[in-house]
């Protein structure tokens, strides 16, 4: 029962997002993508292994992954 309504409510708030002009996707079934996305997600080293980096390096690195995470988040 508990799954019923809440199965009709995400259905009623689709339907007022409609209203609003905003584009539904059917999204009912989980993703098979999930490994693909654990693959791509960017993963962030151990602290000592960046010790021996100039500031200027690290900055650069920084920069590459906030683009990466960027890039994921974006789904690109």
């Amino acid at each position: 029962m508990y799954t019923e309504l809440q199965l009709d409510r995400i259905a009623d708030y689709k339907f007022q997002a409609s209203l609003h002009g905003a584009e539904i996707k059917d999204n009912n079934k989980p993703s098979d993508n999930t490994s693909s996305e654990a693959a791509t997600l960017p993963q962030f080293g151990d602290p000592k292994d960046y010790e021996h980096l100039s500031s200027e390096a690290k900055e650069g690195l920084t920069a590459k992954m906030k683009q990466q995470h960027s890039n994921w988040v974006k789904g690109q």
